[in-house]
């Protein structure tokens, strides 16, 4: 299998299965579990996140505020919980 197609030889000519359904699912579910994990780390741990990102600012020499966007981990952490829901469930 490659690139999600099997290929199968019948006699007559090379016949292509195409099995973007159940590859597409599979990766779907990856997906959806890690953009749900995602999602609960900013909701459960956010202070965490903050000093990551702070540590990560600094060290890189980037002149930016964190402090301002402190307030909005809680609301990316719903939407990519939410996401990660459909995600799966697709």
């Amino acid at each position: 299998m490659r690139d999600g197609v099997s290929w199968m030889n019948n006699g007559i000519g090379n016949v292509y299965i195409i099995e973007i359904v159940l590859l597409g699912m599979e990766m779907n579910v990856i997906r959806g579990v890690i953009v749900f994990v995602m999602g609960v780390f900013l909701v459960v741990f956010p202070k965490l996140v903050y000093k990551f990102q702070d540590c990560l600012i600094g060290k890189l020499g980037i002149n930016y505020d964190v402090e301002k966007e402190r307030w909005s981990y809680l609301y990316i952490g719903i939407v990519l919980i939410v996401l990660g829901i459909v995600l799966v469930l697709i």
